[in-house]
């Protein structure tokens, strides 16, 4: 089962980097670990790690930047050790998390661990060890999935392939905020997460959500169009 749910992942994300493979802008050089960085860095920013400042954790962001982890892990994985082999390691990766517990720490010492796992993790990156890398991610994941809930991993990695897509199919005038306030990953995670992937296309996905952001932005600019005469009319 893992076998197959890990190739499907792997073929969608290939076929992702060919496109923006050819969409390279003013020839920058294209840089997984680097980006993978970044996005670790920003799932690291969506816990309550802050010492200085007390907030909450914000779990459905962090779970959307490990998925953005998991797209350029996986593009990692795939320059530096090839195609099946970066399958097998999807693979174990989510057999693992299937056995792994929730954990029930206080803030303080959750922190400590997860900078710990942040520090390995970066470590085993840098110094190109893959398959530690790997592991790595699965203890990072664990701070927000777990054996009740990993099968979310797969959903939201699948619904935010198919954003990325979309991103893609109108390029420059691709609009990030769909409602002027709200970032797309949001929209399409309240919209998605609910419908059962098995009865439908990856291909329908994309469709799906092409679809839904072209009604959310249509009627997000004449309610804007609207307010916008509204507000004419009254200085008038």
């Amino acid at each position: 089962m893992f076998n197959d749910i890990s190739k499907k992942i792997v073929d969608i994300q290939k076929e992702l980097n060919e496109v923006t493979k050819n969409r390279v802008i003013n020839n920058k050089p294209i840089n997984y670990k680097v980006a993978l960085m970044v996005e670790t860095t920003e799932f690291i920013d969506s816990l309550n790690w802050k010492w200085w400042k007390d907030s909450e954790d914000d779990i459905l962001n962090a779970k959307i930047e490990l998925v953005d982890m998991l797209h350029f892990l996986i593009s990692v994985s795939l320059e530096e050790i090839g195609y099946e082999n970066t399958i097998f390691l999807l693979s174990l990766y989510f057999k693992n998390m299937r056995q792994r517990d929730k954990i029930e720490l206080d803030v303080s010492k959750r922190n400590e661990n997860l900078f710990l796992s942040y520090e390995y993790f970066t470590k085993k990156l840098m110094y190109n060890n893959i398959p530690k890398t790997w592991k790595e991610f699965e203890n990072l994941s664990n701070f927000i999935f777990h054996k009740d809930n990993y099968q979310e991993i797969y959903k939201i990695y699948m619904i935010k392939n198919a954003l990325n897509n979309v991103r893609q199919l109108h390029k420059d005038n691709y609009i990030k905020y769909w409602n002027g306030v709200n970032e797309d990953n949001r929209f399409v995670l309240d919209k998605f997460i609910r419908v059962d992937l098995s009865k439908i296309t990856f291909k329908e996905l994309i469709d799906m959500i092409d679809t839904y952001y072209l009604e959310t932005v249509s009627k997000f600019n004449k309610t804007k169009k609207d307010l916008e005469e509204v507000v004419n009319n009254v200085l008038k």
